[in-house]
């Protein structure tokens, strides 16, 4: 029963966000990050940049994390995945209520690249993870479309973090 109270908030706090001006997801990104960024991945022929990470919460207090990534290369992904690794607001490990691990793992399976300098952020709902208050976000596979999956050799170098929510 606990369970469905928790995805109905988390659908009930994910149809307010939707209802807020567009405006909201529209969030122009530090061009200087950005780039240091994408120079760091062609030089480590990285496919995808993980640009930006925030942290929200639902009227629920469930985290939702915003994802804002690149593609930096010519072939069409498909989808990739990302290990998120959650922390309180003193960086103690967050464990997650359901599954006992601090690491929760995200597919985006609907990636569509940017063509502008307007982002739309991936949006993931971190149901059991709810005292998290910073994440390190990890890039550990990329499907393309007509070839084989892209794996870090390091996924340090792929790593991302939020900011001090």
């Amino acid at each position: 029963m606990k369970a469905i109270f928790t995805i109905v908030f988390s659908l009930i706090g994910f149809l307010q966000i939707l209802a807020q001006t567009p405006s909201r997801f529209q969030q122009p990104l530090n061009e200087n990050l950005r780039h240091s960024r994408i120079d760091y991945a062609l030089k480590n022929k990285m496919p995808l940049v993980l640009i930006e990470v925030t942290l929200e919460y639902d009227t629920a207090g469930i985290p939702i994390l915003n994802l804002f990534a690149q593609d930096v290369t010519l072939n069409v992904i498909t989808q990739y995945t990302i290990e998120v690794y959650c922390f309180d607001k003193n960086g103690t490990p967050v464990n997650s209520s359901i599954t006992g691990a601090n690491v929760f793992v995200g597919n985006s399976q609907e990636y569509t690249p940017s063509l502008s300098d307007v982002y739309f952020p991936d949006i993931w709902f971190l149901n059991g993870f709810k005292t998290t208050a910073r994440v390190k976000v990890y890039l550990i596979r990329v499907k393309f479309w007509d070839g084989p999956d892209w794996i870090p050799s390091d996924k340090r170098g792929t790593m991302i973090e939020s900011k001090q929510s």
